[in-house]
């Protein structure tokens, strides 16, 4: 009865069981092995190891992994190795291989298996489509980057004319009052464009420059010290949690996307309210946050407040948090906007500290907002 539950339990399991006994024959096999290997239950009955395998030479990879278990008697070898099947059939088979002693001697070796051929084609085209995105991504960015560069050189240089000569006429004595005021508004205009010409500069010019592992604490107290300036005189106090811990970027793009995300923060908080800057442990990096006690964002500004030129701000330029998820991009990492549950607007700057993607953390805390 005991052997009856023993042999239904492993024809049941989905994991292809083969034991090989110290003289080569072929002690026990299950359904999932014979259909994974594609030889018959019989064949197993009337042929050893050697016949099945080695003969036919066209399964190297597989066979080696038996000899290297034999050779160094080693228990829980584990490989991925190519199988040719009798009917002519590829698989990718995963197979953990053991050397099992008795009393000093040899009493046999299992060998477990699966077929991953499914998964890995799987994985491949994953692989492969990742891969086509990125590629279209840069493609994308470098496009972008091109007509940036373009635009700006191209507006350049009429805006600051334009500027120039509305600035001297105003200065000259025999302008009247309303012509002054019309040229007032034609220069106010000309350097709101000289601005926009300067940001557009700043983000077409990004370029991804040596990385080097720098604490988060260093390059928080330095961006403060930047904003502390900015904001002198505001009723504005900046609050940097306690953390230690390293990113691996270029410091003067990751100051810069810190001095962006604090500078938006500052636009937005109220008066005598708190930015926080802090940092939450990732998956091979670290999530920057950088939170304030305004009003949030507006639900149906979410989609958009990293688009180029995006802006609720009467004078602004609108390229503040568009620098910030370009900067994030160029270090393989993310830049995700959504709305504290203390109330307020958070940004979540993730600066991998390898080649990783998005971390499910951050994804699903901004889901619900985005």
């Amino acid at each position: 009865m005991k052997d009856s539950v023993t042999q239904n339990i492993l024809e049941s399991l989905p994991t292809g069981l083969l034991v090989i006994a110290p003289d080569g024959a072929i002690t026990q096999v299950n359904h999932a092995l014979c259909s994974i290997l594609g030889h018959p239950r019989e064949s197993f009955a009337r042929s050893g190891w050697a016949e099945l395998f080695l003969e036919p030479e066209r399964n190297l990879d597989f066979n080696q992994m038996i000899l290297d278990v034999i050779g160094g008697k080693q228990v829980g070898l584990r490989r991925v190795v190519p199988y040719l099947a009798p009917d002519g059939r590829k698989a990718l088979l995963s197979v953990v291989s053991s050397y099992v002693q008795e009393g000093g001697e040899l009493a046999g070796i299992v060998v477990l298996m699966e077929d991953v051929t499914e998964l890995d084609r799987l994985h491949q085209q994953e692989k492969d489509l990742l891969a086509e995105n990125s590629r279209l991504q840069s493609e994308r960015a470098a496009a972008l980057r091109k007509l940036a560069m373009s635009v700006a050189h191209q507006v350049r240089n009429p805006v600051l004319a334009i500027g120039g000569f509305s600035l001297r006429l105003m200065q000259r004595p025999e302008v009247d009052t309303a012509v002054r005021d019309r040229l007032q508004v034609i220069h106010e205009s000309a350097q709101r464009l000289e601005s926009m010409v300067r940001a557009v500069g700043e983000y077409a010019g990004i370029a991804l420059g040596p990385r080097e592992r720098v604490g988060l604490r260093e390059i928080f107290l330095a961006a403060v010290r930047r904003m502390e300036v900015v904001a002198a005189g505001r009723p504005v106090r900046f609050q940097v949690d306690p953390v230690e811990g390293e990113v691996y970027v270029d410091p003067s793009l990751a100051g810069m996307a810190l001095t962006a995300g604090l500078e938006n923060a500052l636009d937005f908080g109220p008066e005598g309210g708190v930015v926080r800057l802090g940092a939450v442990a990732e998956p091979g990096g670290w999530a920057i946050e950088i939170e304030d006690q305004g009003t949030g964002f507006k639900q149906e500004d979410l989609p958009f407040v990293f688009d180029p030129f995006f802006t609720t701000k009467a004078q602004g330029v609108g390229m503040g948090l568009a620098l910030v998820r370009r900067i994030a991009a160029e270090h393989r990492g993310e830049a995700l906007a959504c709305n504290a549950e203390r109330g307020g607007a958070l940004l979540r700057l993730v600066l991998p500290s390898a080649a990783c993607g998005l971390s499910q953390r951050s994804a699903e805390m901004c889901r619900e907002d985005a």
